[in-house]
């Protein structure tokens, strides 16, 4: 079939790209992590308040990425919201350092990292369960959505929060082991 889609062989490629690029936990000043000067992501006040918040509230488990020069390939947000946090810059935090990678990879890199989370959307009726689910607790405004978002979800009005084909097509493996769109067969990738 000419459009076939070929599942790759997920164990060695995983193992390909461990092999290319080592990585280590290190420990850095905030003020030795230095911002990608072209960064294309937006990072607005409020969000960075966001993620103050949350950081505040859940404590800081998302890692910066940097490069063997402790430029950032992924987390501008997340410094900043340090930096309301620390002020003087000389908390000492856990990073991410990545090295091996060629200058366009990095920039390849920090692309990718803000755009594949932003390609799909959420499974409504899981998201208005979840808040449901929280509305009693001190956790309800914890999520990053403001209230009035929250009821729009439950009124199901959202018209641009829906179940995306991801969802679905997920849901889909899970039940029968193989996937509705290209047929690829997970029990016999496990053998």
């Amino acid at each position: 079939m000419k459009n076939e889609v070929k599942t790759p062989n997920t164990h060695k490629e995983i193992g390909k790209s461990m092999k290319k690029q080592e990585g280590k936990l290190i420990r850095l000043k905030l003020k030795q992590i230095k911002p990608y000067k072209r960064n294309a992501k937006i990072h607005t006040e409020k969000q960075v308040g966001d993620i103050r918040d949350s950081i505040i509230t859940f404590g800081y488990n998302d890692l910066i990425a940097v490069d063997e020069k402790n430029l950032i390939l992924e987390g501008h947000g997340r410094l900043r919201a340090l930096y309301m946090i620390d002020t003087t810059g000389t908390k000492e935090i856990p990073v991410w350092q990545l090295k091996g990678l060629t200058e366009s990879e990095k920039k390849a890199y920090r692309i990718a990292h803000n755009k594949l989370n932003l390609d799909t959307g959420f499974d409504v009726e899981i998201l208005s369960e979840g808040f449901h689910e929280l509305e009693e607790s001190d956790n309800f405004t914890d999520t990053g959505f403001e209230v009035e978002q929250i009821t729009t979800i439950w009124d199901k009005k959202q018209p641009n929060t829906q179940k995306t084909d991801v969802s679905a097509h997920e849901r889909e493996i899970n039940k029968k082991n193989k996937c509705p769109n290209c047929g690829y067969d997970l029990a016999e990738s496990k053998n």
